[in-house]
C-alpha cells in the first residue's frame, strides 16, 4: 500500500476491463490491479478480453455476443 493511502478509498470497489487485439491483457490488468491496491482499494473485479480484431465492429457477431454475455455476468 502507498505511503499515504486515502482512507475513503478503503470502501471503494473497482472494475478493470482490458481489451487487446492480441496478447497483453493479463499484464495490463495486473498492473492496474496493483495500482488500485496501492490506493487502498481491496475489492477489485477484472475482465480481460482478447478481441483479435482492430475494432469491435470487425469481430464476428457470434464473438461479440459471447463477450457481451461475459461482461453482463461480471457486472451482475
Amino acid at each position: 500500500m502507498s505511503h499515504r493511502p486515502v482512507k475513503e478509498m478503503f470502501s471503494k470497489t473497482a472494475f478493470v476491463i482490458s481489451t487487446t487485439a492480441g496478447i497483453g491483457t493479463r499484464n495490463v490488468i495486473k498492473t492496474i490491479q496493483k495500482n488500485l491496491r496501492y490506493w487502498g482499494i481491496s475489492k477489485i473485479y477484472k475482465c480481460g478480453l482478447t478481441l483479435r480484431a482492430k475494432d469491435w465492429d470487425d469481430m464476428p457477431s457470434k464473438k461479440q455476443n459471447k463477450y457481451k454475455k461475459i461482461l453482463e455476468k461480471k457486472i451482475i
